[in-house]
């Protein structure tokens, strides 16, 4: 049996190693060094994290048939991954390249090439009925996904919880000035959270969905992540539960992870309900963060699988955060869980932050 589905959007990554800050002024020479080809988007970086930690994935996605599809096609396969890719004749594959100079949030182009016209019929709904996790990622970037409030999204997810799994939804930021960054957002979450069990975006991504002025205001200031206040973190939580989710995860970047967990629905168990915390990151020499919310996701739903208390999934989800860090591209600083967990024990120290200072 397949422990997870991981579905949705899939690119391939153009990681090119970066020395120092990036200068962007106009005719600048940038040196770099190699770049790291690796598969990105929520599928790979979900999936292949939970197989390295110890679960079973399997990925579901669509490519073009082009060179960037073979990539990632190879690349998975290497990477020894069960996987139902969906070849698109006429379509591009997506790919991505990732500016991450270090210390530095990362900075992405992107083209959506065949997630752009991704839809239910691309899956394989016969092992997602067999599967424990149905985890689906980044709408904002799948045109056909958030078209007419959220439709198609809605009828995946509604889908695949009438088949049984935990149903795990997480988002990325829209570009404001695409066509995702204009559509109803508050809208579309209300037609998909019903049919959520876990929902796990950044602080950042909700902040744009349902407060755009308030994220316009933070934005301003330089770093949204950095100038959100806990009481408009709770406020976001609060807003996601009463427009369906059931287990509310709110990634803040290198401020650590906020969960809040009403009233769970199953099959979420009961020993969750009504918890409520904000957790710094571990320590870690960052090398990249690219991946390092979907390697955060994929601790969570890791540890749902094995059902861990509220603490220790919390624990467990930054830990694969972290480690995911510590590597260039997504998954590779990922270690299984036993190692890992043996890293927590042996006091792997937290980051300092302005709350815990």
């Amino acid at each position: 049996m397949t422990d997870v589905v991981c579905a949705g959007h899939i690119c391939l990554d153009l990681i090119p190693v970066l020395q120092s800050q990036v200068d962007w002024r106009p005719g600048s020479l940038i040196e770099s060094g190699p770049v790291h080809l690796s598969t990105g988007g929520a599928v790979p970086n979900v999936g292949l994290a939970l197989n390295t930690l110890g679960a079973s994935a399997c990925l579901m996605g669509a490519i073009g048939q082009d060179l960037f599809g073979q990539a990632i096609r190879q690349k998975i396969e290497a990477a020894r991954a069960e996987h139902r890719l969906k070849v698109k004749l006429g379509e591009s594959s997506s790919y991505s390249i990732v500016i991450a100079p270090p210390g530095s949030d990362r900075i992405f182009l992107h083209n959506p090439g065949a997630n752009a016209t991704f839809g239910q019929e691309d899956l394989e709904w016969d092992l997602i009925q067999i599967a424990r996790v149905f985890h689906f990622g980044y709408p904002p970037l799948m045109a056909r996904i958030c078209e007419h409030n959220g439709r198609e999204l809605a009828e995946i997810l509604a889908r695949a919880n009438r088949l049984g799994p935990l149903v795990s939804l997480d988002m990325s930021l829209p570009d404001p000035n695409s066509t995702a960054g204009r559509l109803d957002w508050r809208s579309i979450l209300a037609n998909a959270l019903p049919h959520v069990h876990l929902f796990i975006p950044s602080a950042e991504e909700l902040l744009f969905m349902l407060d755009r002025p308030a994220y316009d205001r933070l934005a301003a200031s330089g770093s949204i992540v950095h100038a959100i206040t806990e009481d408009q973190i709770q406020t976001l939580a609060e807003q996601a539960i009463e427009l369906g989710a059931g287990l509310v995860a709110l990634k803040l970047g290198d401020r650590g992870l906020y969960i809040r967990a009403d009233q769970p629905k199953p099959p979420i168990p009961q020993g969750w309900t009504g918890f409520e915390k904000l957790q710094p990151c571990f320590q870690v020499e960052v090398a990249s963060t690219a991946g390092a919310g979907d390697a955060t996701a994929a601790g969570l739903i890791f540890a749902l699988l094995h059902q861990f208390g509220p603490e220790k999934a919390l624990t467990a989800a930054l830990a694969a955060g972290a480690a995911s860090c510590e590597a260039p591209d997504a998954v590779s600083g990922i270690k299984p869980w036993p190692v890992i967990e043996a890293r927590i024990a042996a006091g792997w120290p937290i980051r300092a932050t302005p709350e815990t200072a």
